[in-house]
């Protein structure tokens, strides 16, 4: 996939106007939207172990029902994500020459940040947008990094697509495309045909998303077909090649994975 990414919660999110019982359900609803992105990318997700602690004696005093009750709810929300316990001092650094100060942050969620070969992602409700930060450990251990908070899908799909390797279409003749008829490699084989062009296949690609989960293919919704068009990975090489197909609407739940199809709300 070439650059890994790191996720961390941030601490608003356990805000808790969130857990209460008129607006836990859209809450959950959304927050697992973007929390599914991480699972597919198989990434690591960190929150502080603080924000929750501070939610418990709130959720044990509503919490009368345990299937179904907030606190369970929160436990399957955060499931396979990384609690920390550790407190690490991070300041915003206001730059004005000799007047240059730096603003005491308390971003609890975020753990040590020291790989440099990640990318931080932070998972919001209230904020947008790249933050440059600097971690302090000790008078002689300092480093700046960067993070990067969403709070919706699509835009976080569209941050991790502009980080990763530019994938390239590949025609197969196999599937043809708009012009040209897709030829199976046996007379008796039954293939899917590439209902588009070369160049908007190209584009297709670009900003589609994956579950590495599942196999090693790419998924977009064509909205000008109305069905799903893939993306099988044509192995390691060097120009990252993908070819295409389109599928019809009776071979969604077999061809593509329900967090994808989840995600097109289809």
């Amino acid at each position: 996939m070439g650059k890994q990414f790191t996720f961390y919660i941030h601490s608003d999110v356990f805000n808790l106007e969130n857990f209460k019982d008129e607006t836990f359900n859209t809450f959950t609803k959304n927050m697992n939207a973007v929390f599914d992105i991480a699972r597919q990318l198989e990434a690591k997700v960190f929150y502080q172990l603080g924000d929750v602690q501070d939610l418990t004696p709130f959720l044990e005093d509503i919490d009368y029902n345990f299937t179904q009750s907030q606190g369970n709810r929160l436990e399957l929300l955060l499931k396979d994500f990384t609690q920390f316990k550790e407190k690490y001092h991070f300041f915003k650094v206001h730059f004005a020459e000799e007047q240059t100060s730096l603003e005491s942050v308390n971003y609890g969620f975020l753990n040590s940040m020291e790989d440099s070969e990640t990318i931080s992602i932070v998972f919001t409700q209230n904020r947008s947008g790249q933050e440059q930060l600097l971690l302090v450990h000790a008078s002689d251990d300092f480093y700046f990094c960067e993070i990067n908070n969403f709070n919706v899908g699509k835009d976080i799909w569209a941050f991790i697509n502009a980080h990763l390797p530019k994938r390239t279409y590949n025609f197969s003749s196999k599937h043809g495309n708009a012009t040209t008829r897709a030829i199976p490699p046996k007379p008796t084989e039954i293939v899917s045909q590439l209902r588009s062009s070369d160049a908007e296949a190209q584009i297709l690609l670009d900003s589609a998303i994956f579950d590495l989960r599942e196999r090693k293919f790419y998924y977009n919704f064509d909205d000008s077909k109305g069905t799903f068009i893939v993306f099988p990975y044509e192995g390691d090489n060097p120009q990252n090649h993908f070819h295409a197909f389109h599928i019809t609407e009776t071979e969604w739940a077999k061809e593509i994975p329900a967090s994808i199809r989840k995600y097109f709300g289809q």
